[in-house]
């Protein structure tokens, strides 16, 4: 694998690692927000509920009941409330789900149910006045808006991920190609220096490393040539000499 292969991987590697640590600790931190809210909101809600038909349930005002049941239904993501007696019976009702209600009685925890692919929550609560069982309470919340925001959060953030290391690789490549090139050209000047040829040094304007050694390629470039310079006059200097059997024969 070739440097700038080598370097566009490096850099996107880390890249990658960086942003999804990044994106993914953001994700996690807008989910857990997003489901406490919710979680919230159905804890409150739902005492507010229990809370107003203690008194009816236990002298078996249905009307009141109905009337809170009417009230309930402008309470955002609330979908349908049952309520119970003492004996199981319904006191009344505003169920609108096409789950079987006899499977919905027969729930007596806190569950999660996919209803017409809606995302229900089914929240049981029992009604005492000073510990004496009164009655009970089915409390059936949609949750599939609260969960089609955080699925299309996930998307973003899975979308700006992709985006991101898209970008980073465009990045890395126009730096490895910049690099490569800078690296090719000093490679072939040094080649050339070796083999006493004259070489071409790229000029390098920026003062990092590639810049260091780009001036003292061609300092050493110049240091040759004098050197080369006084090798040839010294040469010429020597043959300029006359030879001892040139020379002529001494005056008598």
């Amino acid at each position: 694998m070739s440097f700038k292969y080598k370097f566009i991987l490096s850099f996107v590697t880390i890249e990658i690692f960086f942003i999804v640590l990044i994106v993914t600790t953001n994700f996690i931190t807008i989910h857990n927000s997003t489901q406490k809210f919710i979680n919230e909101k159905i804890t409150s809600s739902s005492q507010l509920l229990i809370s107003l038909i203690k008194s009816p349930v236990s002298v078996y005002d249905i009307a009141t009941l109905d009337n809170v049941l009417e009230d309930s239904k402008n309470i955002n993501g609330l979908d349908s409330i049952i309520i119970l007696d003492s004996r199981n019976r319904i006191l009344s009702s505003n169920y609108n789900g096409s789950y079987p209600l006899k499977k919905i009685l027969n729930i007596i925890d806190d569950t999660s149910l996919m209803i017409e692919e809606k995302d229900m929550y089914v929240l049981y609560r029992g009604i005492a006045i000073n510990n004496t069982n009164i009655g009970s309470i089915y409390i059936i919340y949609d949750l599939t808006d609260f969960k089609k925001i955080i699925q299309s959060n996930q998307n973003n953030t899975f979308l700006i991920i992709l985006f991101e290391i898209l970008f980073s690789t465009l990045i890395a490549y126009v730096l490895g190609m910049n690099l490569t090139k800078r690296l090719t050209l000093l490679t072939q000047a040094a080649n050339n220096i070796a083999k006493d040829e004259m070489a071409q040094i790229p000029v390098s304007i920026k003062k990092d490393e590639l810049g260091v050694l780009c001036d003292a390629m061609s300092k050493m470039q110049q240091d040759i040539r004098k050197r080369n310079a006084l090798l040839s006059q010294s040469h010429t200097i020597f043959e300029n000499i006359p030879s001892a059997s040139t020379a002529p024969p001494p005056p008598i």
